[in-house]
């Protein structure tokens, strides 16, 4: 006599919950993986923009700061946390006034604005060329140390921007051209 098993070929119910649990559980790995990939993309293009921003006002700076113009009834004004001068930028025909100024911001952070004066006309705009940094001000070099203040602003022969954000400082220094300029008369 013949015996007939009733055992059938499919799964049984606890077959069926550990797939499904081991399934979830490499959906929830690949979900967490992508999102985590996602922010670290999304971080480092957030710094790169930031960093190009700063390297084109940096830029700006340079250029700005190398054609200051020096007038005896004009001086510039050379402070830790504002600058204002007169300068011949690249694309300018005549003289443009140029104001750097460090504002508070909120949560114990500045912000740098730039103002640009047309002397002819009287037009002028303001914006930010940078936000949100942690702390910026201004250093002046006139031969013995940089400092955050020109005792004697004539004698300065060059100006840096010390930008610190993040628990990092960065110092970008600009040598002025004026002292080349009186070596030159003087010979």
């Amino acid at each position: 006599m013949k015996r007939h098993s009733h055992k059938t070929g499919g799964f049984t119910l606890i077959e069926i919950l550990i797939t499904t649990v081991l399934v979830f559980m490499l959906f929830m790995l690949i979900y967490a993986v992508f999102f985590s990939v996602t922010n670290v993309t999304a971080d480092l293009q957030k710094k790169m923009k930031s960093s190009e921003i700063a390297f084109k006002f940096l830029d700006k700076f340079s250029g700005e700061m190398k054609c200051m113009i020096f007038e005896e009834d004009d001086q510039p004004v050379l402070e830790e946390k504002s600058l204002s001068f007169l300068t011949t930028e690249q694309a300018a025909l005549y003289p443009v006034r140029i104001t750097y100024i460090v504002e508070s911001a909120p949560d114990n952070l500045e912000t740098l604005v730039r103002k640009q004066e047309n002397l002819l006309n009287g037009y002028n705009f303001t914006f930010p060329v940078l936000e949100n940094c942690g702390r910026i001000s201004f250093l002046f070099y006139s031969g013995a140390a940089w400092n955050y203040y020109a005792a004697e602003p004539e004698k300065v022969t060059g100006i840096a921007v010390e930008i610190e954000e993040g628990g990092e400082t960065a110092f970008f220094p600009v040598k002025l051209y004026r002292d080349t300029k009186e070596k030159n008369e003087k010979e």
